[in-house]
């Protein structure tokens, strides 16, 4: 976890969107990036709490072709605390 130092405010809890924010902040994510990271919270949001109204294939679209979205920020992450 020493990478992480200075990542996470001890005296509060991050939510999924702060945790964006936070990597912007320290130059991991760009703006881009925290878009793409804000709209991947969302997609997750509504797949685990409106499951039973989700669009089987936009899930199914979303899944097979937006990978690289997913690669793209995982890499940065990686290159930045391993």
């Amino acid at each position: 976890m020493n990478g992480l130092k200075g990542f996470m405010p001890p005296d509060r809890q991050i939510g999924p969107y702060a945790g964006g924010h936070l990597l912007s902040e320290k130059g991991v994510f760009s703006e881009d990036d925290q878009e793409i990271f804000g709209r991947m919270v969302g997609f997750r949001n509504v797949v685990g709490h409106d499951y039973m109204n989700i669009d089987k294939k936009m899930v199914y679209s979303i899944l097979t072709e937006g990978t690289q979205d997913i690669k793209g920020l995982v890499s940065k992450i990686v290159k930045r605390f391993l």
